[in-house]
């Protein structure tokens, strides 16, 4: 049987959250009468340069997939001066020398790992774009002719 601190606790989280579900709920249909011409986002976004025409969600989850395999690079990156400047302060110490040695190449493998994701990742996202016929990775605007 539950102490009855326990069941004080308990009894607060199951309050806690039925309060914050009925609070949400209570916002949804709020949230559904707003939209971007009622608030003025679309008047704002334009005076920004950002466009009328919304970004379809398959460029968005592209740029996302970009974002964080762009993110790994870097932390990989960061791991990699890492590996090396133990090796560098190991004073011949055999164990910190495999130590940054195991590193570095778990480093490596990583990089391997990104660098396939991105190429798969930007592989499909390209014949995604082709199937909707479209495009959804962002192009280079053509350039000017010579006059």
């Amino acid at each position: 049987m539950m102490s009855p601190r326990v069941m004080t606790r308990t009894t607060k989280q199951i309050f806690t959250a039925s309060l914050s579900v009925i609070l949400v709920s209570a916002a949804i249909p709020v949230l559904a009468v707003l939209d971007a011409t009622t608030t003025g986002l679309s008047a704002s976004g334009i005076a920004a340069g950002l466009g009328a025409t919304p970004t379809p969600l398959p460029v968005i989850i592209g740029q996302l997939i970009a974002g964080f395999i762009g993110l790994l690079g870097v932390l990989l990156a960061v791991y990699m001066v890492y590996g090396g400047f133990l090796w560098l302060t190991a004073s011949g110490d055999p164990d910190r020398v495999k130590k940054a040695q195991h590193i570095i190449s778990n480093t490596v493998i990583g990089i391997l790992i990104v660098l396939v994701a991105f190429s798969a990742a930007t592989f499909v996202i390209t014949q995604l774009g082709k199937a909707s016929g479209g495009t959804l990775v962002p192009t280079a605007a053509p350039a000017a002719e010579p006059q």
